[in-house]
C-alpha cells in the first residue's frame, strides 16, 4: 500500500498493511538550507514534495486549515465575588464553566 491508501484504509474503517508514517523533515529541510545543501526557497518550491514523497514520507499540513468553522453560539462571561463564571449558549444546550 502507498501512504495515501494506508490513510484511506484508516478512514474507511480497515487495517492498513502498516502503520502509516507522516513524520515531519521540516526540521531537516531547514538544517539542508543552512548548510547549503539546498536553495534559501527549497521548502516553497516544487522541489519540496516530491523530496518528502522519495523519503516516503506522508504529507500534512501543521497548523493549516482548509475549513473555517462556525459556530451558533453566544458567550456570556461574569464575576459573582471571587467566582468566574462562562457560558457557551448554542443551539443545542449551554455549558458553565
Amino acid at each position: 500500500m502507498t501512504p495515501r491508501e494506508r490513510i484511506l484504509a484508516l478512514l474507511r474503517g480497515k487495517a492498513p498493511d502498516r502503520v502509516p508514517w507522516f513524520g515531519d523533515p521540516d526540521y531537516w529541510a531547514t538544517a539542508l538550507i543552512a548548510q547549503q545543501r539546498k536553495p534559501q526557497d527549497f521548502k516553497e518550491s516544487a522541489g519540496y514534495i516530491p523530496w518528502r514523497r522519495s523519503l516516503g514520507v506522508g504529507f500534512y499540513l501543521q497548523g493549516f486549515f482548509p475549513f473555517k468553522t462556525l459556530l451558533d453560539l453566544e458567550e456570556r462571561a461574569w464575576h459573582e465575588g471571587n467566582r468566574r463564571y462562562r457560558e457557551l449558549v448554542t443551539p443545542r444546550g449551554t455549558l458553565r464553566e
